[in-house]
């Protein structure tokens, strides 16, 4: 076996061993009691994303956890301290019991303390964090007002309304609110979820215990059945979601109407006709401008050209005076 062979088949072997102890080695090996009662609260906030999960136990001196010990490829933790009078974020000068770094959990003293797990989404894995100290801002749904049923007839507008609650022990931070129109569409033989409108607002910080009232709107113009999702989420506030169907009927109103006509006309002199510009709002088409001429009456015989014309502008042609003027 020459030099190259036996490098690269070190290398294979360095490689494999590495992927034994660094992945597959945790998941045999014998879990401490605190880790013991950490990783169900993992398993728990992955299954409710955006959702803490809270436990308070007693820990005991010189207790530790490594952040890195709860990773997988599909999760990544960290922990963090969110209350100075009971932990520290480092290890240096630390007079209270617990240290809490994004790395590691170390217990000075035997002390009570509560940890609060929480999972969101990010590309590729999820994304948990282990707070340490106070249960953290934690949006939730109060209460929401979803509407089932719109007729277009009446009116385009779906509204959702909802009380949002901060269930934790502190401050929020900003918060984001968004309403999601969805559809479902067939496209190339294949089923897709196509976001048909969106709305979103931004909410002030929600102190600890307290909830808001919120309300937004989207337009919708074409009857169907559609699913509506008002999210809300923050930064170390978690997310909470409410999901209904809304079954949309009848057409769109239209608002399409005549304004104002051109002062005087011109005459074509190869029809001896006479033309004048007529002005509509709130049209689609040249034809319903047209339509809305019609529809508010005029001069008798004065027919309306629509051909040239666009949603903001037909003309109308009628004859000319005696003296050949076009009034």
């Amino acid at each position: 076996m020459n030099v190259f062979k036996l490098l690269v088949t070190g290398l294979i072997a360095v490689a494999f061993l590495y992927i034994v102890f660094t992945t597959i080695a945790p998941l045999f090996a014998d879990k401490t009691p605190l880790q013991a009662h950490v990783e169900p609260l993992l398993v728990n906030a992955q299954a409710r994303l955006g959702e803490a999960q809270v436990l308070s136990l007693n820990l005991k001196k010189d207790q530790s956890l490594r952040a890195s010990n709860f990773d997988t490829p599909l999760r990544s933790v960290a922990f963090a301290c969110n209350s100075s009078s009971e932990c520290c974020p480092t290890p240096t000068n630390c007079p209270n019991a617990i240290v809490a770094s994004p790395t590691n959990l170390i217990v000075n003293e035997s002390v009570r303390a509560t940890l609060s797990v929480r999972c969101d989404p990010k590309i590729g894995l999820q994304a948990c964090k282990i707070y340490v100290g106070k249960v953290p801002a934690q949006l939730e749904w109060k209460s929401t007002d979803i509407p089932t049923q719109l007729d277009l007839s009446t009116g385009s507008t779906i509204i959702a309304k909802g009380s949002l609650l901060n269930s934790g022990e502190l401050a929020s931070e900003t918060i984001t609110l968004t309403l999601t129109v969805k559809e479902k569409r067939f496209s190339e033989g294949k089923e897709q979820v196509v976001t048909v409108t969106e709305a979103e607002q931004t909410l002030p910080p929600i102190p600890a215990g307290k909830n808001t009232a919120v309300e937004l709107r989207v337009d919708i113009t074409e009857a169907g059945e559609y699913t509506i999702e008002l999210m809300a989420q923050g930064e170390d506030a978690g997310a909470a979601k409410k999901e209904g169907i809304i079954h949309v009927t009848g057409f769109t109103a239209s608002t399409c109407h005549a304004t104002t006509s051109s002062i005087g006309g011109f005459l074509d002199e190869e029809t001896g006709m006479c033309s004048k510009e007529k002005f509509c709002e709130g049209c689609d088409f040249a034809f319903e401008c047209r339509d809305a001429w019609i529809a508010k009456g005029g001069v008798t015989g004065t027919t309306y050209d629509s051909t040239r014309g666009s949603n903001t502008v037909v003309y109308a042609i009628y004859s000319p005076t005696g003296e050949g003027i076009c009034r």
